[in-house]
C-alpha cells in the first residue's frame, strides 16, 4: 500500500470519527493533493536556483525573515579575535521594500554576482565624485 493511500484512509476514519462528535467545525479545506515520492521520484532533488532559494536553502526563510549566525557579523581584523563578539542570530527581513533584494532575490544565483558588481562600481563612482567635489571645495576655499 503506497503511504499517500494510508494517509488518505486514515483522514477518511478521522472525519467519520469527528462528525460523530457534537460540536461541528466547518473544514477550511475542501481538497487535498498527496502526493507520494514513490509516483514523484525527482522533486525532492530538485534545488531552488535563486538568491532568494538559496538563502532559504542554507539558512532557512520563516514569514519573510531569515536569522543569520552571529559569525557571520564578527570583525574581519585579525587583532579583534575574541572582543566584541555577537552571541546571538542576527534576525533580518526579506521582503521587497528593500530596493536591492527586490532586484536579486528572484534572480538566478549565478547573475546575482554580477549585479552587485554593477551596483558596487555605481556606488564606487558616487563616492569618487563626492570625494573629488570636497577636493575642489577646499581647494576653492584654501586657495
Amino acid at each position: 500500500m503506497f503511504f499517500f493511500q494510508q494517509v488518505a484512509n486514515m483522514m477518511i476514519r478521522m472525519k467519520r470519527e469527528f462528525t460523530g462528535s457534537q460540536n461541528s467545525i466547518f473544514p477550511v479545506f475542501d481538497n487535498l493533493l498527496l502526493l507520494d515520492r514513490n509516483v514523484d521520484l525527482l522533486t525532492p532533488l530538485a534545488t531552488q536556483l535563486t538568491y532568494e532559494g538559496l538563502i532559504d536553502e542554507i539558512y532557512g526563510i520563516q514569514n519573510s525573515y531569515v536569522k543569520l549566525p552571529p559569525e557571520k557579523f564578527a570583525p574581519k581584523k585579525q587583532g579583534d579575535a575574541g572582543k566584541d563578539l555577537p552571541t546571538e542570530a542576527k534576525k533580518l527581513q526579506l521582503n521587497s521594500a528593500e530596493e536591492l533584494y527586490a532586484e536579486i532575490r528572484d534572480k538566478n544565483f549565478n547573475a546575482v554576482g554580477s549585479v552587485l558588481s554593477k551596483k558596487a562600481k555605481v556606488i564606487s563612482a558616487a563616492f569618487e565624485v563626492r570625494h573629488f567635489g570636497c577636493v575642489v571645495l577646499q581647494l576653492w576655499v584654501t586657495g
